[in-house]
């Protein structure tokens, strides 16, 4: 069974970030996958590099120690803008954490980044 961390973040204090974790949450529980922890970053900008975040930062801790095997966002931009997040993505990668987007580029396209094997990188 996978174990899925879901990462949640919102600039503004009043939002309401559940509908981001409920979203992740049914589909952690649609495929299957063990949720070991929720990390939420709320009154947070998005321009804040994500390792300064309080959450985003103990997700990388609970990654660090192997807690999970992959990361849940509902957009790229909860992570954080380029090429921060792609500094977070080869940060994850770089732990052995995939992380699924589940729903960006605004077409409902889903998006998984995980490790690739040295020497398997054929187009």
């Amino acid at each position: 069974m996978r174990k899925a961390a879901i990462y949640c973040r919102t600039a503004d204090i009043g939002s309401d970030i559940s509908l981001q974790r409920d979203r992740a949450l049914a589909y952690a529980h649609y495929n299957g996958y063990q949720v070991v922890g929720i990390f939420e970053d709320v009154g947070i900008s998005g321009h804040t590099v994500p390792e300064s975040r309080p959450q985003f930062a103990a997700m990388i801790k609970a990654a660090e120690k192997g807690d999970m095997d992959m990361v849940l966002v509902n957009n790229i931009d909860q992570v954080g803008p380029m090429p921060d997040a792609l500094d977070a993505i080869e940060r994850l990668r770089g732990l052995g954490v995939i992380l699924d987007i589940l729903n960006d580029l605004k077409g409902g396209v889903k998006v998984v980044l995980q490790p690739i094997e040295a020497g398997n990188n054929k187009r």
